[in-house]
């Protein structure tokens, strides 16, 4: 025989532990999608590449990161050498782009005539030579920086809010947003010059497997980098991010500090930027994520 009271009782455990079991299962994507939120994410899209398998065991809490700085030949000394004195090692790689090879510095030769005028044809050869050289199945995020850039250790914490164990399909475009451009064809936005811009690898594989092989879709003979590379990731679709933070603050700053925390009113570069950002900056204390 059947005790009622205990079957009851038994139904009504059981109900509790399956109410508790969603609220828990709600709170956990609540807190999930309030970090993946800070990013303000617009129009993220998740792809799937073909014939590729996922070792989830190889993934740590950080994520790899490798940072290629460009610079020419004669601020090997003047600014390299203090990059590679400073931040550049705490990325998971470094090169160093340049056209010429220099014994004290990491650096790639990549036989690209200088001037800004070869900038994009530059940084096209830059992640060819990465993509053609570097085994990027052990790399997540690849960073271009400039030599007079600096970059504090807070950009991997910033990636890892990313899903790391789903990077190999996910097409990301992390920069700071300038919202004028002097092609009507390119677009609403481009990422400003100086600040650098994050890539994650399936964005790193499309861009030249299809963007400069392929379709061809991004190997045009044009001279600004800034402009190119956003006209490009559109044309690929590939995600471009909000880099700010959830209160609005810049974490890609393509000002110098003294132009960040003190406005100099008779800067020229800073008006220019803050005229063509999509989000000016706000100068002092609160100009800066934390």
């Amino acid at each position: 025989m059947i005790n009622n009271n205990s079957f009851l009782t038994s139904n009504q455990n059981f109900s509790n532990f399956l109410f508790g079991l969603i609220i828990g299962a709600i709170g956990s994507a609540l807190i999930l999608f309030s970090q993946f939120s800070d990013f303000q994410i617009q129009f993220l899209q998740f792809k799937w590449l073909k014939n590729e398998s996922v070792d989830l065991s190889k993934y740590s809490k950080n994520p790899n990161i490798f940072c290629w700085i460009m610079t020419t030949p004669k601020y090997h000394r003047e600014r390299a050498d203090h990059v590679e004195a400073t931040w550049a090692p705490h990325c998971d790689k470094h090169l160093f782009m340049s056209t010429k090879k220099d014994n004290k510095l990491p650096i790639v030769n990549l036989s690209v005539p200088e001037g800004r005028e070869f900038l994009w044809a530059k940084t096209k050869a830059a992640f060819k030579y990465i993509y053609d050289n570097i085994d990027i199945s052990e790399l997540e995020w690849f960073l271009k920086a400039d030599d007079d850039t600096f970059v504090i250790q807070i950009l991997s914490f910033i990636l890892v809010l990313f899903f790391i164990l789903w990077v190999n399909y996910l097409f990301v475009f992390i920069f700071h947003e300038i919202k004028k451009y002097l092609h009507a064809s390119l677009g609403q936005t481009y990422p400003s010059g100086g600040a650098g811009y994050v890539l994650s690898r399936a964005a790193l594989r499309k861009f030249v497997e299809i963007g400069l092989h392929g379709d061809k879709l991004c190997d045009s003979k044009e001279i600004y980098e800034d402009l190119e590379i956003g006209s490009c990731m559109r044309k690929l679709n590939i995600s471009l991010i909000d880099s700010r933070d959830s209160k609005g603050k810049h974490r890609f700053i393509p000002v110098s500090p003294d132009n960040s925390l003190i406005k100099l009113p008779d800067d020229d570069y800073y008006n220019w930027v803050q005229s063509y950002s999509k989000f000016p900056y706000k100068s002092g204390p609160n100009c800066c994520s934390d």
